[in-house]
């Protein structure tokens, strides 16, 4: 029986099969010639690497990356004899059933991998999955695959690889899987003896958690050492501060649970109070959840609310102390019109400078700096001390002014900076803000002190 993608006519180098259903959704604006046309910013290279001009015809690459791909092109739009496609830097975000000796999916956002979503792709060879979000691996996703030699899933979100995930990868030599999660405990015992019979090369890939094997290589850790005993070190455990805390860890045990606690005593649903306690929830098979509702704000949601998580290795505990506070704060001043959201009591919060639409492109400093205004809400939770002055003034004149206050003066811009500050000034009397006051007093004295010291040169000479 022919593989799919098989044609009559062209048997004198093997064709791909291109079985991944038909997924095409190009953003802004890259469009094709039609549904079976290659999209117009793709480029593709008809030469294999290394190969001169005359070899043309020879089998291609096809890359497509940076332009906001959220889904796998259909077969049908690439050339017939593409042997690598390149999607890197997408935003294709999960992978259907069925889509070249080369397959690169970095830096996407894939979170989810269909079973047999690479089947019928038996003459892959290299598949780079770099840098998504996959939380769930197991073998049925990779069937198929009988002649993938290099595989690469570093920079994803599991902290763990379940025994028998690369069941049918026959041909696998190269394997990296490090992540920022990566637990090195018995869950990967399997690995030790799996890499020895199958002679599988481990590149860069080290233990991240426990702390007592951090930056190891996972194929050199002594067995003895994979263990599964307390204490318990979780690679990831927050809580979501809100009305609605959300409690995520690391899913490690399928024994885990998730409980909540509010001054030591044990918190479940209670609709009379407005209290909600979610059921435990498993996120991409990477995360376990419950989410605390407290609806009703009163005083007795004061205190201390913990999340514990519970295995059979030990537990884990986050607290947080909850005071019940107003609804959101409004600050409106010279840098722009802030709404501060309901903030946990002791901690600092922070907000976005507002994005002024004008004049922007004069302010000094690189754009790209991320610059935000912090808040304190006290212990007794009231706001407290504040600080806006990482923000652009929202005032055009008065973030000009800004500006020339900030500039020195020298011999070459003296003239034209006092030019443009004269510009400026002319209709003072609509000044709207006391800066733009402080401002120009402040260059005024600036150009004082810089045509005293040229004097003194003058006179020195």
């Amino acid at each position: 029986m022919k593989p799919p993608g098989h044609r009559r006519g062209r048997a004198q180098l093997p064709l791909l099969p291109l079985s991944l259903l038909a997924l095409l959704a190009l953003l802004g604006g890259c469009g094709g010639g039609g549904a079976a046309a290659l999209p117009a910013c793709c480029k593709h290279d008809g030469r294999p690497r290394g190969a001169g001009r005359a070899a043309g015809a020879a089998e291609g690459k096809v890359v497509c990356s940076i332009l906001e791909l959220a889904q796998v092109l259909p077969p049908d739009t690439l050339p017939n004899r593409t042997v690598t496609l390149i999607l890197s830097n997408n935003k294709i975000s999960e992978l259907q059933n069925g889509s070249f000796s080369g397959l690169d999916l970095r830096n996407n956002l894939i979170s989810r991998i269909d079973p047999g979503a690479f089947w019928g792709l038996s003459s892959l060879k290299r598949l780079d999955l770099t840098n998504n979000r996959i939380g769930c691996l197991n073998a049925n996703i990779f069937r198929g695959l009988t002649n993938l030699a290099r595989l690469n899933l570093s920079g994803n979100l599991f902290s763990s690889l379940p025994q028998g995930t690369f069941d049918y990868l026959a041909s696998l030599r190269s394997l990296e899987f490090q992540t920022e999660y990566l637990l090195c405990d018995c869950n990967l015992l399997w690995m030790h003896r799996w890499v020895k019979e199958r002679n599988i090369t481990v590149r860069d890939t080290r233990c991240v958690y426990p702390k007592s094997l951090q930056a190891q290589p996972v194929t050199g850790v002594k067995q003895e050492l994979l263990t599964c005993d307390p204490p318990l070190e979780l690679p990831s455990f927050y809580m979501t501060p809100s009305h609605r805390q959300v409690c995520m860890a690391s899913y490690i045990d399928q024994d885990m649970q998730v409980l909540w606690y509010q001054d030591g005593r044990i918190v479940e649903t209670d609709e009379s109070q407005g209290i909600f306690v979610e059921k435990n929830m498993i996120h991409n098979c990477s995360l376990i959840a419950s989410a605390l509702t407290v609806s009703n704000n009163q005083a007795g949601s004061t205190g201390n609310w913990g999340c514990r998580v519970q295995t059979k290795r030990g537990n884990n505990t986050r607290t947080v102390d909850i005071v019940v506070l107003e609804s959101s704060a409004q600050v409106v001043n010279n840098k722009g019109d802030f709404r501060w959201p309901r903030a946990l009591a002791g901690i600092t919060a922070y907000l976005q400078c507002t994005q002024n639409t004008h004049g922007s492109g004069i302010y000094p400093g690189n754009p790209q700096d991320e610059r935000k205004a912090w808040r304190r809400c006290d212990r007794g939770g009231f706001w407290a001390d504040d600080d806006y002055s990482r923000c652009q003034y929202a005032n055009d004149v008065t973030r000009v002014l800004y500006m020339f206050n900030q500039m020195p003066l020298n011999l070459t811009n003296a003239v034209a900076t006092a030019l443009q500050l004269l510009a400026y000034t002319v209709e003072a009397a609509n000044f709207s803000d006391k800066m733009d006051v402080i401002f120009v007093a402040e260059m005024i004295e600036k150009f004082g002190r810089f045509t005293k010291e040229e004097k003194s040169k003058e006179v020195l000479f």
